[in-house]
């Protein structure tokens, strides 16, 4: 069962087009793996279409026309259309059942095909993309793996693709979305047993913080 899903406000901007293109990428894989959400954002396109219908105009929040107006020189520089992303054909089933639909484009072949740096032990990474607001991968930590001591410049997404991970009190299994914030100083352990996989989104670096960390430069982000 789903427990932990995207702000309410991640919520709103995504069904009124106005959050950034890598936030919309984790709130679209999240949607399509919780029907809760899904329904909200319906509801919340719903209204914004009625107010457009009706001639009213929304309020809207801080910043949102300057990532509207990103987003599109984005789309624009990226080519995009009115069709939706296409997918690699080659993905495996296994891939397939692993990585949601609004992921898959941005894979270059299925999941044992990419391109996997280890940065730590029993931990990997495969970069995806980066785009401008935030860098896109895929971690992949071993059942029962502790990840090491750490924060952040920025802010991290974390959706649990498979498996799970405990983060202090938190438990986050396959749908759940983790935010972590600068103010986090954490170590997450996977769950022992299957490896647990991870989308995350990072809009700044990652720093070692425990006693290896302040020895050696950070390594988790590369």
């Amino acid at each position: 069962m789903i427990t932990h899903h995207p702000s309410h406000e991640m919520i709103v901007e995504y069904a009124n087009g106005t959050l950034p293109s890598a936030e919309s990428l984790l709130v679209a894989s999240h949607a399509s793996m919780c029907v809760h959400c899904r329904r909200q954002i319906a509801e919340y396109e719903d209204i914004a279409a009625a107010l457009l219908e009706a001639g009213e105009e929304a309020p809207m929040a801080a910043g949102s026309l300057d990532a509207l107006l990103a987003r599109i020189d984005r789309d624009e520089e990226n080519g995009a259309s009115d069709e939706a992303p296409v997918e690699p054909a080659a993905l495996d089933e296994e891939t397939r059942r692993l990585v949601p639909p609004p992921l898959r484009p941005l894979l270059p072949s299925s999941l044992p095909s990419l391109r996997w740096r280890r940065i730590g032990r029993g931990i990997r990474q495969a970069e995806l993309s980066d785009y401008g607001t935030g860098r896109v991968a895929l971690l992949e930590i071993r059942g029962g793996q502790r990840v090491p001591s750490h924060t952040h410049t920025g802010n991290e997404y974390t959706l649990v693709l498979q498996g799970a991970f405990r983060d202090g009190d938190a438990h986050y299994a396959s749908g759940d979305v983790a935010l972590a914030d600068p103010s986090v100083d954490h170590a997450p352990v996977a769950d022992e047993g299957a490896p647990c996989l991870c989308l995350t989104i990072r809009d700044g670096r990652t720093r070692l913080t425990g006693p290896v960390g302040r020895l050696l430069s950070p390594v988790i982000d590369g």
